[in-house]
Order: structure tokens, then C-alpha cells, then sequence
């Protein structure tokens, strides 16, 4: 019932700290019984010692190695768990993703949903062992490893009740392996080659000048102008040029801007002071 689920969400979320880190060394790890190697072979937790550390890994179930010429897998706990918590979370937290997973749900039955999700985020986030491993026995019917990739099937029936089916997150990882453990990372993007304009560059460079010179003066923007020797509009297209956000700049600088974004472009706009417009307009948003 709708009670009880939100009030064992409380509890937990708001359960004394006291102790909770020796409670989290002897509690089970968190996916366990729920993850399978890139053969479909259960893992299971183990660890090891190195000096007074502790490293926790998953491995491949010495019973589910039956062909011995398949190595077993072996990552590391805590990259993995976190990575499964990260995107739980994110998808949780989508109202449009989670409303689509249902199936589309009325108004009044959607905010049950997500009243649910919104506990399950605030249980995870909490980073209580005990209260992070229920919600992820509740939530997760599998997690399964790959080469490229990690797949997570939610069960969508412990979030809206009469939606008996499974959701499948996947996401992105790269595999290395270093002798027999398995390191797993998200990928970066793609590296794209810097474009530089240095005339672009350069009026951005004139601009941030030019605010600094008008700055330094008193008086109108025209006698200003007269006593710079400076054309009034243009000197006053160079100090909203200045205005640009601090992340445009910087992408300019780096040579990350927009093809399109050019020196005479820039010039003939009637450029807005708000940043979230100027990215619309310049291609950034």
C-alpha cells in the first residue's frame, strides 16, 4: 500500500547514522544475486586484502565456470555499483522517461508513480547500504555485463502496479582488461579537432578592450566615442560583443564554436544580454 511503501521509504531515509559505517562493512554487497557476466554466468562478491586495504570485486561463480576455456570476469564493486546507482538514479529522476515506461498512465495514477520514484531516489541517494540494497532488490530484476555496455532491466510493476513488465536501461562502457580483473569506465566523447578562428578570437579580444577603455572614461557614449576615436554604434556593438557568456567565450577561445559562428556574424547581431538566448542564438543551446 501506498502508506506503508512511503513510510519504510522514511524510515530509511531518515534512519540514525550512528554506526552505519561498521553496518556498511559487514552488509552484503549491493547487486548481489542481481548480476551476470557477458556469458549470462552469475557473479558474485568477493574481496581482497593488500596491506590494511580492502578491495571489493565481482566475480564470475566458480559453479557457473562449467567450460573452463571462458576466463571469468572480475570487476571492481564500488566503479560498478556506482555506475548501476548513477543511472537508477537519472532515470528516476526523468518524469518523461519514467511516464513513458509505464505506458502512459492518467493524470492522478502518474503522480503516484513518480511520488514512488522520488522515494526510491531519495532512499538511494542517502548512500545507506541497507537502504540502497532494498530499493535495488525491489526495483531490479537484472544486470547484465557486456563487452560495450551494461543493461539493467527495472521492474516497472514496484512502480506503477498494474505494469507487470521490465524497462531496460542501457548504457555505455569500455571494457580493459588488466590480466584477470575487468575495468569498467564510461566512455568519453569523441575528440573533435579544434577549430580556431583567430579573427573571431580577436574581436572578442577587441571588445573586452573596448569595455575597458569606455570604463575607464566619463562622460556620454558619444563623447566617448569622439575622444577614443571610435564610431558611437560600433562601440557599442563591441561592449555587448564583451557581454558574451563566459562558456561561449570560452569555447571560442578553444575553437569549439559552431561553423556557422563567424567574425561578421557576431558583429551584425543584435546580440541579447541574456546568456540562455545568446546560446539559442549562437547555436550553443
Amino acid at each position: 500500500p501506498e502508506e506503508l511503501w512511503t513510510a519504510v521509504q522514511s524510515r530509511l531515509a531518515t534512519r540514525d547514522h550512528a554506526g552505519s559505517k561498521s553496518r556498511r562493512s559487514r552488509s552484503a554487497s549491493l547487486l548481489t544475486g542481481l548480476l551476470y557476466d557477458g556469458l549470462g554466468r552469475r557473479m558474485s562478491p568477493t574481496h581482497a586484502k593488500k596491506k590494511d586495504k580492502r578491495y571489493r570485486y565481482y566475480v564470475t561463480h566458480e559453479q557457473q565456470r562449467l567450460d573452463r576455456t571462458e576466463p571469468g570476469w572480475r570487476v571492481p564493486a564500488h566503479d560498478l555499483e556506482q555506475m548501476v546507482l548513477d543511472q537508477l538514479q537519472r532515470f528516476l529522476t526523468d518524469d518523461s522517461a519514467v511516464h513513458d515506461a509505464t505506458g502512459g498512465r492518467d493524470a492522478g495514477e502518474i503522480e503516484c508513480v513518480l511520488q514512488r520514484a522520488a522515494a526510491s531516489v531519495k532512499t538511494l541517494s542517502i548512500g545507506i547500504a541497507q537502504g540502497q540494497r532494498l530499493v535495488l532488490k525491489q526495483l531490479v530484476e537484472r544486470i547484465d555485463l557486456h563487452d560495450d555496455h551494461i543493461d539493467v532491466a527495472v521492474r516497472m510493476l514496484e512502480l506503477a502496479p498494474n505494469v507487470d513488465a521490465l524497462h531496460l536501461l542501457s548504457f555505455p562502457v569500455e571494457r580493459m582488461r588488466r590480466g584477470q580483473a575487468i575495468k569498467l569506465v564510461f566512455p568519453g566523447p569523441e575528440p573533435v579537432a579544434a577549430n580556431y578562428d583567430h579573427r573571431l578570437i580577436g574581436l572578442i579580444a577587441d571588445a573586452h578592450a573596448a569595455r575597458k577603455a569606455v570604463l575607464e572614461q566619463t562622460g556620454s557614449l558619444v563623447q566617448i566615442a569622439e575622444r577614443l576615436g571610435k564610431c558611437r554604434g560600433n562601440l557599442a556593438d563591441m561592449i555587448r560583443i564583451s557581454y558574451l557568456a563566459p562558456d561561449i567565450v570560452a569555447a571560442i577561445v578553444e575553437g569549439r564554436q559552431p561553423a556557422t559562428l563567424k567574425r561578421r556574424t557576431l558583429m551584425a547581431m543584435q546580440l541579447p544580454l541574456v546568456w540562455s538566448e545568446q546560446r539559442r542564438q549562437l547555436g550553443f543551446a
